[in-house]
């Protein structure tokens, strides 16, 4: 039988337990839920690794969008990821399997919309020039953000600075990022 008492619950470990845990506060455990099956395969998989995560609380992801998605109108464009949680943003959380994203309008004002897109219409977006920050996808620096020092769009390489190392990497093992203004 459960009871609030204290002295009823002296020799049973899971108070203790369960003490630690605050349901009031956010941590990156918080940000890895049902959604990762959905994660799994395709070309966002590393968004869930824990090396990662903890970088989306500061850093917007930078993301392409398929010509699939609202008939293409958004093809040519980067969307950027809610932060910190990038399956919640201001219009909610996202339904199972999408990510809560946003980009300014095309139309005059240039007004920020929100956007819940399927992870299958993502895929990361490169930098396009020196000065951007990106994070590294794969390899021994995987899930450091790093400064692009030379883009080179023609073919798909950039050369980022690691400590006091310069790294030449391709565009598919990393992904650009941009810091969060709340977090600046």
């Amino acid at each position: 039988m459960w009871t609030a008492s204290p002295e009823d619950q002296a020799g049973n470990p899971l108070p203790s337990m369960t003490a630690k845990l605050n349901p009031w506060t956010v941590n990156s455990d918080d940000i890895l839920d049902a959604r990762l099956d959905k994660l799994k395969e395709g070309p966002l998989a590393w968004l869930m690794k824990k090396e990662f995560c903890l970088q989306f609380t500061t850093h917007h992801v930078m993301l392409k969008v398929s010509p699939s998605f609202m008939g293409g109108r958004l093809h040519n464009r980067f969307v950027s990821t809610a932060c910190p949680d990038p399956f919640f943003g201001p219009n909610g959380p996202a339904p199972e399997g999408c990510l809560a994203v946003s980009c300014s309008s095309s139309s005059a004002g240039a007004a920020i919309q929100h956007y819940h897109i399927p992870v299958t219409d993502l895929s990361p977006a490169p930098p396009r020039k020196k000065n951007q920050q990106c994070i590294v996808l794969h390899g021994n620096h995987r899930g450091s953000i790093c400064n692009v020092l030379k883009c080179n769009v023609k073919k798909n390489t950039v050369d980022i600075a690691i400590a006091s190392t310069v790294i030449n990497l391709r565009f598919d093992q990393i992904c650009l990022v941009e810091q969060s203004r709340t977090t600046m």
